[in-house]
This record gives structure tokens, C-alpha cells and sequence, in this order.
């Protein structure tokens, strides 16, 4: 991950990655990017999961896997832990510890981070396309609709 001088520097950063899927996710980013522009940068470990912390007579005594830690906008360590499948209990105690630390900016962020592979937002996937980047247990085979790409996409 590169080091950014402030957080609209970031947000640069995703915005490239996502190239031409920009007009998908941007309805879902300008509102934290606005938001957050103009805030610092806080050191953040990444990768907040309950695999990560060690509990020594019922107290936390460390965080380990540290590989993805950084400078990062204030908001980061509450996606990145929206990011992951712990236990719904760790979800919720996240939840509740992060509260203040940008709760809900993850949506908009996680489907930027999908396109920085080349492909289109998961959403706006064909069944065939979810089926090849997220595998068999991806569908629910109840749900044959999937929104039409912009013509920009197509």
C-alpha cells in the first residue's frame, strides 16, 4: 500500500484504481470523500480480526499481523474490519467499539476495492461473472436480475 500525505491523496489513489468502473461506485464514494477530504491521516493496523488479537488472562494483550497497517484515512480500520467474516459477536463488538470511527463509510469503498482487479462491481455482475470471480456458493438462484451497465461500462 502506498503512503499517502493526506487523505484526499488517498482517495486519488482509489479513484484511479477503479478506472473505467468510476461512474459505478462514485455515487457511493463522494459522500465519504467529501466527508473526509480534508481530514488527517491516522496510523491504523488494517486487519482488525478476532485472529489478530491475543487475550492473556481475559485482557487483550496484543495485536499481531501487522503487514497492513499504515497512515490511512480515519475511517479505514472500520472498513477494513467490514471487509473480513469473523464470528457475528467480533462484528458486534467492532461495531459498537468503532462506532465513532466512521461506521457504514465500508459499502462504497469495498465495491472501488472489487474494480481495482479489472472487473465490474459485484452488483453489476452477470451470474456468469459472479460465478467465475466468487464461485458456485456465490448465487442465490433465486435472484436472476442484474442492474444494466451504463453505457460508459459497456
Amino acid at each position: 500500500m502506498p503512503v499517502f500525505e493526506d487523505v484526499a491523496a488517498f482517495h486519488a489513489w482509489i479513484k484511479s484504481l477503479t478506472r473505467q468502473y468510476w461512474p459505478l461506485v462514485q455515487p457511493k464514494l463522494e459522500k465519504t470523500f467529501a466527508k473526509y477530504d480534508n481530514t488527517p491521516t491516522v496510523f491504523t493496523h488494517g486487519d482488525i480480526a478476532d485472529h489478530n488479537i491475543l487475550i492473556d488472562g481475559g485482557r487483550i494483550s496484543g495485536l499481531i499481523d501487522w503487514e497492513t497497517s499504515g497512515w490511512m484515512p480515519y475511517y479505514w480500520e472500520n472498513v477494513c474490519c467490514e471487509e473480513v467474516g469473523p464470528p457475528k459477536a467480533f462484528k458486534k463488538v467492532v461495531e459498537i467499539a468503532l462506532a465513532d470511527f466512521g461506521a457504514g463509510e465500508g459499502e462504497g469503498i469495498s465495491q472501488a476495492a472489487e474494480t481495482t482487479n479489472n472487473r465490474p462491481p459485484r452488483e453489476f455482475m452477470t451470474k456468469e461473472q459472479r460465478r467465475y470471480f466468487y464461485g458456485d456458493n456465490c448465487l442465490d438462484e433465486s435472484d436472476n436480475s442484474v442492474p444494466e451497465l451504463p453505457a460508459i461500462i459497456q
